[in-house]
């Protein structure tokens, strides 16, 4: 007997010896085996029933779950939508219930602006583009003058001037402080008002 084993299927396994067989007792089992008659039934095997009751069970859990879900989002939503209205008209007849009365109203504050008058005015720039010039008024008007577009001149120019004065020789007092101190390409322009 060989104690070697050499099939690699079987690698690592423990030695087994088998003992021997012996051959009559076999062919007197199978003598036996043959004349036992194996009878088969056409009943099929009756599956276990409570599966089934597991299962619609199971399924019927699931859409009571789903339904009352659904019912408890339609509930939700109506509670939000009657809430909302509520709100609503809290809010309206709120609204109408209101009187704007003051009682300490502020003083009323009077601003006098210069009228721009006279034929002597001091031009800051001409603009091609209307909005280029309403840019260089809202510059003027930080600076603390108070400026005025001329208008369209016959060449297409929107004229925008510092200020307008009735004597030229405050008009030119002006212009040479404003040439001197800001915009040396101002000039004075002698033209009536509209």
């Amino acid at each position: 007997i060989h104690k070697h084993n050499f099939n690699t299927s079987a690698f690592g396994l423990e030695e087994f010896v088998s003992p021997t067989i012996q051959r009559e007792v076999l062919e007197a089992v199978s003598k036996k085996k043959q004349k036992e008659v194996i009878t088969l039934s056409s009943e099929k095997r009756k599956p276990i029933p409570y599966l089934k009751y597991a299962a619609v069970a199971a399924i019927a859990i699931l859409a009571t779950g789903f339904g009352g879900m659904k019912f408890y989002e339609e509930q939700v939503q109506e509670h939000n939508l009657a809430e909302r209205q509520k709100a609503n008209t809290l809010v309206e007849n709120q609204i109408q219930e209101a009187t704007f009365v003051i009682e300490n109203p502020l003083p009323v504050l009077k601003l006098e602006v210069p009228k721009q008058a006279g034929n002597y005015h001091l031009v800051a720039g001409a603009f091609q583009l209307e909005e280029n010039a309403e840019k260089k008024m809202d510059q003027l008007r930080e600076k603390g003058y108070y400026p005025r577009n001329m208008g369209v001149t016959r060449y297409g120019l929107h004229q925008v001037i510092y200020a307008s004065f009735e004597e030229k020789r405050d008009a030119m007092k002006k212009l040479y402080e404003i040439q001197r101190t800001e915009n040396p390409d101002a000039w004075l322009l002698v033209q009536k008002l509209d």
